[in-house]
This record gives C-alpha cells, structure tokens and sequence, in this order.
C-alpha cells in the first residue's frame, strides 16, 4: 500500500494507479508519501522550494521528516519558472540556481539527516515511488512519527543549523540567528561573513569557515 497525502495533484495518484500497485489517499500528517516501514517523502516542485526556503517553511518541514525512520525530500524539475532573487545591498541579483539547490541539499542532510533528491520531473520521482514500494516491507507502514519532537522556533531552528558548522560555539550561533536568516548568511559574501561583529570583535576566521560550509 503507498499512502498519499490528498493534496497532491490526482494525475500522481492516477499515475501510480495505473502500474497496478494499491494506492489510498487520506491526509498525511509529514510528507505526501508514504511507503513501507516509516518511509516518508515530501515532494516539492522546484519553485515550491526556492518559496519554501524564503517564507522559512522548508526547515519547519525537515523538523516533521527526521522523526521518521527514511525521511527523504524529493525536488522535482530542473529550473523554476521565475528565477528567484535575493537582495544584496540595494539590489536585487537572481539566484544561483545549482549553489542555491546545492547549499539547501547539504543543510537538509548534514543538520537534519534527511537527504534531497533532485530529480527532471515527476515522471522521474514515480519510477523511483515503485521502485521503493517493490523494496518495502510487506508490513504496513506505520503513519506515526518514532517519536514526538516538541515544535521549535524557527530562531532555534536557526541556531542550531549554524551550529553544526565547525569552530562555531553556541553564544556565536545564537547572535547569528538573533540577528541573521540562513538565506542572509547564505547569501553573503567572505568580506562580509568575516566582518560581522561579535561584541568586541569581528566574527574572523569563523566568517571564512561558514563561507566555506555554505559553498
């Protein structure tokens, strides 16, 4: 049985139909997949994720998935529609499409241990929706999370993705995520990183390090 979350598009439903496997729509609490034994996948077109990561949902999100025993995101196309933008200064300068998907995939897997898939299109995640359903256990899946986390903040949400990165201590974390979005820091270049003050002093060599990590 594949569990599918009803709001997803009825063409994936009749798609996953037509390959003879069983398929039931019902609201899911995480994710719009469900296969096997805690096998969870959130779909996302590639322009509900670059408007996911601005309205900081995305991070909400991997918060649900990593309770789950294989929680994965899947990405689907391979440009978005309109380019999205970030502003630096006083102006605003498109996207870096590939650095964007690339920093975002090693965030999701390195801070919350749920791996991204990038795939052309949604033909593509279907193929792979069997494939994993041939794998699964004949058990039925289980539609609870292992266990509850209790929902964080997006500040703490924050903190604790900057302080994964190396040599960086909770109280620097903690100023960063008071004062910057991930997508500010992201989005800044070693000059700037390097010059934010910390108190007394200016963030440094740590500045040189998330530069790195977020590239």
């Amino acid at each position: 049985m594949i569990y599918v979350d009803y709001r997803e598009p009825e063409i994936m439903v009749e798609k996953l139909r037509s390959y003879g496997v069983a398929v039931r729509v019902q609201q899911l609490d995480v994710g719009d997949y469900v296969i096997g034994e805690g096998l969870v996948i959130e779909r996302k077109t590639i322009d509900d994720f670059f408007r996911s990561i601005d309205s900081n949902r995305y991070y909400e999100q991997l918060y649900r998935l990593k309770d789950y025993r294989r929680p994965i995101v899947y990405i689907t196309g391979m440009y978005p529609r309109r380019v999205p933008v970030r502003r630096r200064g006083n102006k605003l300068v498109p996207v870096d499409i590939s650095r964007e998907l690339r920093v975002h995939r090693v965030i999701s897997y390195y801070s919350f241990g749920v791996p991204v898939i990038h795939v052309a299109s949604d033909d593509e995640l279907i193929k792979d929706i069997l494939e994993y359903h041939k794998k699964s256990s004949k058990r039925e899946p289980s539609l609870k999370p292992i266990k509850k986390s209790k929902r964080k903040e997006l500040r703490d949400i924050r903190v604790e993705i900057i302080g994964c990165i190396p040599g960086i201590g909770r109280k620097t974390a903690n100023y960063l995520a008071d004062h910057y979005t991930i997508e500010q820091l992201v989005s800044m270049t070693e000059e700037e990183l390097c010059s934010i003050p910390i108190g007394s002093r200016k963030l440094g060599k740590k500045g040189k390090t998330i530069y790195r990590v977020f590239r």
